[in-house]
């Protein structure tokens, strides 16, 4: 499948301060990735953003990827601990991997 997300964004200085928004909205790229990190699911994102299509919410996730693939370094072991904070301070990436690899 082909889907060009940039198709669904702009930026311009007058709206939001010139950060990525979805177009035709002040809708930032940043709020609806925000949104989906807490946990929304798309239909929750949807009725919060109603000026926001289906097709603009897939592009947010396909840019959020595209970005992901291009651009970020894998997490290191320290960055990792700091995520997980005390919930699991005896867990490893390597026993990660090596429970995920079985």
């Amino acid at each position: 499948m082909n889907f060009n997300y940039a198709d669904y964004f702009e930026r311009r200085k007058e709206v939001c301060g010139g950060e990525l928004v979805v177009k035709g909205t002040r809708v930032t790229v940043r709020t609806l990735l925000a949104s989906f990190a807490e946990g929304a699911t798309m239909e929750q994102v949807q009725a919060d953003f109603s000026t926001v299509s289906t097709d603009a919410l897939r592009a947010v996730i396909a840019f959020a990827s595209a970005a992901a693939a291009d651009d970020l370094p894998v997490p290191s072991e320290q960055w990792l601990q700091r995520a997980r904070g005390a919930a699991m301070p005896e867990t490893t990436t390597a026993a990660i991997l090596a429970e995920t690899r079985g």
